[in-house]
């Protein structure tokens, strides 16, 4: 039996959990964090340098406050990939039909002007973020 990861709330608060057997359901309720944590998961297997932020936690008042004088700031990549020869590739997660905000877009405008590779990944299940992700990784090897 595959072993259970993920919690989601259901509308009674109650947990249900999502098992890796389910994660090329593209009918399943996936949200971002889901998908987000298949490709985290893939990513260590693979040994791969990466960094992620904490912008998609939710913070009080107080702690969003003392995160934005650290530096977190609306709109940055979910994940960096760091790859040979120094190059880094920013990976923006949206679940099918979600939209980046204005506040992602101008980030993004903003370091492709300063050459930087930006990928907003629109995934309708884990396995698809998963794939997704690793076809970007393997086109910027190839070049």
């Amino acid at each position: 039996m595959p072993r259970p990861i993920f919690r989601r709330p259901s509308a009674k608060k109650s947990v249900s959990l999502m098992h890796r057997a389910d994660w090329d359901n593209p009918d399943a309720n996936w949200l971002e964090e889901h998908i987000q944590a298949a490709i985290i998961i893939h990513l260590r297997q693979t040994g791969a340098a990466f960094e992620v932020g904490m912008e998609g936690v939710r913070l009080s008042k107080a702690q969003r406050g003392r995160a934005k004088v650290q530096g977190m700031d609306a709109g940055k990549a979910d994940i960096k990939i760091l790859l040979e020869g120094g190059r880094t590739i920013h990976v923006e997660l949206k679940r099918k039909g979600g939209r980046v905000s204005s506040e992602q877009s101008r980030w993004h405008d903003k370091i492709r002007s300063m050459g930087f590779e930006v990928h907003v990944v629109f995934a309708s299940c884990p396995t698809d973020g998963v794939d997704q992700v690793k076809a970007i990784i393997e086109d910027c090897d190839r070049r």
